[in-house]
């Protein structure tokens, strides 16, 4: 995850050079803390503090509305 939140960083020092209007991040991972605690979620916050439109996927697994496990869904 260090290396995202550094990919992160770059992108907002190299905004203006390369003209970086959006970062997607499409990302598997557990949730170990709070999001305000979450590093990843703070440099999340500073890509949108600079300007940066940050689109984040979510829910890839899951259930059906029968129950079912879902993987990659």
């Amino acid at each position: 995850m260090s290396s995202v939140v550094e990919a992160i960083d770059w992108a907002i020092e190299h905004r203006a050079q390369y003209d970086i209007g959006v970062i997607n991040l499409s990302i598997g991972a557990p949730v170990l803390q709070p999001y305000r605690d979450d590093p990843l979620c703070e440099a999340a916050e500073r890509a949108v503090a600079a300007g940066i439109v940050v689109v984040a996927s979510a829910g890839n697994n899951g259930r059906t509305t029968d129950g079912r496990l879902v993987f990659g869904g």
